[in-house]
């Protein structure tokens, strides 16, 4: 036993009224310096405390000599606080003083955060094969995260951060390079990437929990209900889902910076060194800055969660200049943070090139309107203001900052003008975190105990004592808790996204209230809220009895919370099917060599991005699919949603769940095939079941293989075989009937031996994958236009079947023919044996007699394999008019043969024929021989045969066309 130790044990027995003043007097110590006004002592018992060498002059105020005599004096046991004297000065660490062996409580409620994060989900994430995150989101963080272990750049290196690929420098930087360094500092591969993502949440989750416990015992110096506070967070929904394991959003990071920088805003505020020159205050001021500019960072709406320093600083100002003090005094230390962190942010945009300007210089901006709102509260103070006059002038100069703004950043405006526009869509987005925290159908009371338990309905009247006493004692300590606190609540009133930030400051009061239900039951000691000689309580075992009844009154108040937690994971988490589904898409399409974006997953856009980052990688973003899906499942052409999104899309996902959409919809004719769609339906000729699950089918969107063939005229004709997709089989049937003249064609999405008729026909995989017409490769066509209905026009001698597109088929029985009314055309692929060094082109047709084809229409093409030119530059060969007169051309497209012929605006059948033979060509109409062109030059061959319209489907023809010709055998008509 040391003299300190001696003399307050003396002390204490000659006076031990004085027991909790020294209680309180420890506290005071391990913040820093102290004056006699900080504490509750008259002038004689101080007095008597220097006197016995208990306390000293330091600095311009008072320290304990040896704070751990004094709490040996006081409970038996010293601290063993992480204090040092260095130069015979006593440095105390911000963080406050821990006693190992007696945090059994906080290291088990910090066990438990962890558990609750992990256990329910953690068989869903790590899977035998795969790792699934849960959620949406988290996709693009590990495809970011991907993207850069993927490159060149060398991660811990300065140079990589200023070559960071686009879509990552301007988004939640920070986030996603943390993510990207530890997933290298662990290996590198992308399973790593995996593992770190999943884990990261429940890390960051269990962090913030041990901030927010020395946040509260900080501010209220009271270890129970700082235990109180981590019990609550635990089981906050909002919270707990957020942090869980696989949930690797930014909101884990978000949560843990958003926490230290409020843990190193009450260290600066609380610390009694004013002038800042403590390692307590310059190690808050750091953190502060570090705090704010991170959360910039971190993400995109970064700038929010820093505002309410901002209406700290305000609102303390405020008070002061009521209180007739300097509102300098007390916010110096939060200034000099905020200057690190407006430092900081212009530094990793123009060193680093990260994020653009507005963003990155909001961290000024915070500073620069602070130091305003606190410049003028300081000029309030000095010359006798009144806070009216502050609050107007306040007002007044932010206006003009925000309009200067606007007008002088680039960007502003517009981001400014974008987020209020996220911000009020809430009611319209579809988007379940972007609803109002009392807006949805279930009440203003259920609604918020699925996001907070009975945690929010606990917390808020203690919030609201808490903001009375910060109003009426100027408490720093309470007004930041009260600004933070309802801050976040008002934007939770908006989009519900933001409970999980408001958990973090509710749950502070709401351990107040625990503490308070606990004691007035007799579990725990009474306390008065705000007591400054309230005996500070230490961080101890509760007996088995106390502990029970803890437990108890803890399920009443949490176990709603937990139960919301667990199912809130639960439905995040990718179901089994979900994954089954996603892994046969997968194997499908690596058995064909897919590749990117034949291998895009269109689905519902809340599962989008894990479609696609387990089959293609792809998983930037869902917009495609937010804006796509619901078309396409409402689509009632299956052939015309096929041709729209063939290009972009490999596989759709349909739900069996979504019956509400009408019989007609592809949706539904896929939920029910084959039987709503298999028979006589050529709306879903274009897609393959490739999946078929109890709830989920999957199909691939295919061209088809295209069968042909001549029966009857209008008969009926039917094509089959039996499919087996999984464990599925069924008969695939379609039934088609013949064209007028005795032709049918039938698309089939399954390769296989189909019965026909009498007989049968094989349709390969290559002819499912790349669809068209078989042709016999004469050099042959003829196409009579008899069909009177259908989309093809037959080749009856060279099987150069052609589509008919937009146009219309004529009723007249002894005259078929299709009318063109210059939109649509006849097009024939695969056309390159249509060509010779001698063939006769024909083509019989008639014009419209209402229509000017010296203006209306002057040049539309008859038959063409050239794209739109002059004629002089044709690329191919044509037949069309030019200004009611045919013309002939072809040509190399930088010179062509062309014949001119007469007008045939007449609206009567003409028969035109262009002849090629070696290098001359010549033009006969009506049997009638119009002139002849030479031409040398090298006429390259072409895929694209149109009837109408140019190859490309310019320059539409407006008439009508009875047959046309095709034949490499020459001979003068």
């Amino acid at each position: 036993m040391n003299d300190v130790n001696e003399a307050t044990a003396t002390l204490l027995e000659e006076k031990p009224h004085l027991r909790s003043h020294l209680e309180d007097l420890l506290s005071h110590d391990k913040r820093g310096t102290w004056e006699f006004d900080d504490i509750e002592l008259d002038s004689g018992e101080f007095g008597e405390l220097v006197s016995r060498g208990i306390v000293e002059e330091h600095e311009g105020g008072y320290r304990l000599v040896d704070r751990n005599a004094v709490e040996m004096a006081l409970f038996g046991e010293a601290s063993h606080s992480s204090t040092s004297r260095v130069d015979g000065q006593q440095l105390s660490a911000a963080v406050p003083d821990i006693d190992y062996r007696r945090q059994g409580p906080l290291v088990a409620l910090l066990a438990g955060v962890a558990l609750i994060r992990t256990v329910f989900n953690f068989g869903a994430v790590f899977r035998s094969d795969h790792i699934t995150l849960t959620g949406n989101d988290p996709y693009f963080y590990w495809y970011s995260v991907n993207r850069l272990s993927r490159s060149s750049l060398q991660a811990f290196s300065l140079e990589a951060l200023t070559k960071l690929p686009e879509g990552i420098h301007n988004h939640d930087v920070l986030t996603t390079v943390s993510l990207w360094w530890a997933t290298v500092l662990f290996g590198g591969s992308p399973r790593t990437g995996g593992i770190v993502l999943a884990v990261y949440p429940v890390v960051s989750g269990v962090i913030t929990a041990a901030l927010i416990y020395w946040f509260a015992i900080r501010l209220l110096n009271d270890h129970r209900m700082g235990l109180a506070s981590v019990a609550l967070l635990a089981v906050v929904p909002a919270h707990a889902y957020r942090t869980s394991i696989g949930f690797a959003d930014h909101d884990a990071f978000d949560f843990l910076w958003l926490a230290l920088t409020a843990f190193a805003l009450l260290v600066v505020l609380q610390s009694r060194d004013r002038d800042g020159t403590s390692r307590e205050a310059i190690t808050g001021m750091c953190i502060v800055g570090v705090g704010v500019v991170a959360q910039v960072m971190s993400w995109r709406a970064g700038p929010l969660l820093v505002a309410p320093v901002g209406i700290f600083l305000f609102f303390s100002t405020f008070k002061s200049v009521q209180r007739e003090k300097s509102p300098l005094e007390d916010t110096r230390g939060v200034l000099l943070g905020l200057g690190v962190a407006a430092a900081l942010g212009l530094v990793t945009h123009f060193v680093f090139g990260w994020m653009p300007l507005y963003r990155a210089a909001s961290p000024l901006f915070l500073l620069v309107g602070s130091l305003s709102v606190v410049g003028l509260g300081e000029a309030a103070y000095r010359v006798g203001r009144s806070q009216r006059v502050f609050v107007l002038t306040s007002v007044t100069v932010s206006g003009f900052f925000a309009m200067f703004l606007a007008w002088i950043l680039p960007g502003f405006s517009g981001a400014l003008e974008r987020f209020v526009g996220y911000m009020i869509q809430f009611q319209s987005s579809g988007i379940a975190e972007t609803m109002g925290l009392f807006s949805g159908s279930l009440g203003i009371v259920f609604a918020p105990v699925l996001i907070f338990g009975f945690v929010l309905f606990l917390g808020l009247p203690y919030l609201i004592i808490g903001t009375h006493h910060a109003y009426r004692q100027d408490n720093l300590g309470w007004l930041l808790l009260s600004v933070y606190g309802w801050s976040f609540f008002l934007l939770s009133l908006v989009q519900i996204r933001f409970g999980g930030y408001l958990a973090l400051f509710i749950t502070v009061p709401a351990g107040i209230g625990f503490v308070h239900i606990a004691a007035r039951t007799d579990v725990l000691q009474e306390f008065e809220f705000f007591s400054a000689g309230r005996k500070f309580s230490r961080p101890t075992l509760p007996s088995s009895r106390t502990l029970g009844y803890l437990l108890l009154l803890f399920m009443l108040i949490g176990g709603i919370g937990g139960l919301q937690s667990a199912v809130k994971m639960n439905q995040l988490a990718v179901g089994e099917e979900q994954y089954e589904t996603a892994v046969g898409i997968n194997n499908y399409e690596e058995a064909r060599e897919f590749s990117y974006p034949e291998n895009y997953v269109l689905s519902d856009w809340g599962v989008n991005r894990f479609y696609n980052y387990l089959v293609n990688g792809e998983s930037r973003t869902y917009g495609y699919a937010k804006n796509n899906y619901e078309e396409f499942i409402t689509a009632t052409n299956g052939e015309s949603a096929y041709n729209k999104y063939k290009e972009r899309v490999g596989f759709v996902v349909i739900n069996e769940g979504l019956d509400r959409l009408g019989e007609q919809t592809l949706q539904s004719k896929l939920r029910t095939y084959p039987e709503g769609g298999g028979s006589g339906q050529s709306s879903v000729s274009n897609y393959r079941l490739i999946i078929n699950g109890d709830g989920l089918r999957v199909f691939a969107l295919v061209g088809g293989g295209t069968i042909t063939g001549q029966a009857p005229p209008n008969s009926s004709v039917v094509v089959q075989q039996n499919v087996t997709v999984g464990e599925t089989s069924f008969n695939y049937r379609r039934s088609v009937q013949a064209t007028m003249n005795g032709w049918y064609v039938v698309t089939v999405p399954y390769p296989g031996q189909y019965t026909i008729l009498n007989d049968t026909e094989t349709v390969t995989e290559h002819d499912i994958r790349d669809p068209g017409f078989i042709t016999n490769g004469q050099g042959r066509a003829y196409w009579t236009f008899n069909e009177g209905r259908g989309e093809v026009a037959f080749d009856a001698v060279g099987g150069n079947h052609a589509r008919v597109n937009g146009t219309s088929w004529t009723t007249n029985p002894k005259n078929r023919a299709v009318h063109f009314d210059g939109s649509g055309s006849i097009v024939v692929k695969n056309a390159s044996q249509l060509w010779n060094e001698q063939f006769i082109l024909t083509v019989r047709f008639k014009t419209d007699p209402d229509v000017n084809y010296s203006s209306a229409v002057r040049f539309p093409r008859l038959v063409s394999t050239s794209p739109e030119t002059p004629f002089r530059r044709t690329d191919g060969y044509m037949l069309a008019l030019s200004s009611g007169n045919v013309v002939a051309a072809a040509g190399n497209g930088s010179e062509a043969a062309v014949v001119n012929g007469p007008t045939v605006t007449d609206g009567e059948w003409h028969r035109l024929t262009f002849m090629r033979n070696g290098s001359r060509y010549r033009l006969y109409l009506d049997g009638q021989f119009v002139g002849e062109e030479s031409f040398d030059g090298d006429i390259q061959n072409s895929e694209a045969f149109r009837i109408g319209a140019t190859s490309q489907g310019e320059r539409g023809f407006v008439g009508t066309i009875d047959e046309a010709r095709f034949n490499t055998s020459v001979a003068d008509p």
